[in-house]
C-alpha cells in the first residue's frame, strides 16, 4: 500500500470521528432545548429587554429573570438579525456546519482512495503480465 494511500485513509478516518462529534453536538443541543422547554412549563422562554409579542404556542417572551426556570439554556442570545437562540440552538447550529463540512471531506477523501486503489490494481496486473480489458 503507497504512502499516499495510508495517509488518505487516515485523513478520511479522522474526518469520520469529526462526523460522530457533529452528531453529539446536535444530540446535546436537542436535550438542552427539550430541557429547558420541561423546566418552563412547556414553552421555550426568550429573554428580552424589550417585551415583544411571539404570538406562538411555543415561545413566551420576558425581561424578568424570575419568570425563568434555569436562565442559562433559553432563548437568550441574539446573533443574526431579530431572532434569538439558546445554548441548544447553538450547539445544534455548530453540530450541523460540523457534520456537513466533514461529511463533504470524507466523502472526498473517499473518491482519492477509490481512484489510487485502481491505479494500484492496474499497475499490479500489467507487472503480472495480464491484459486488462
Amino acid at each position: 500500500m503507497s504512502d499516499e494511500l495510508t495517509t488518505l485513509m487516515i485523513d478520511r478516518m479522522n474526518w469520520q470521528i469529526l462526523l460522530l462529534f457533529g452528531v453529539i453536538f446536535c444530540l446535546s443541543g436537542g436535550l438542552l432545548n427539550v430541557m429547558a422547554v420541561s423546566i418552563n412549563g412547556g414553552k421555550m422562554p426568550i429573554y428580552s429587554e424589550r417585551v415583544f409579542d411571539t404570538n406562538s404556542r411555543v415561545h413566551f417572551v420576558t425581561n424578568n429573570i424570575s419568570e425563568i426556570n434555569d436562565f442559562e439554556i433559553v432563548d437568550k442570545y441574539k446573533l443574526f438579525g431579530k431572532w434569538y437562540y439558546s445554548l441548544g440552538d447553538i450547539l445544534i447550529i455548530f453540530g450541523v456546519l460540523v457534520f456537513v463540512l466533514s461529511l463533504f471531506v470524507s466523502l472526498r477523501d473517499s473518491i482519492k482512495i477509490a481512484r489510487i486503489e485502481s491505479r494500484i490494481k492496474l499497475e499490479e496486473e500489467e507487472e503480472a503480465g495480464d491484459d486488462f480489458v
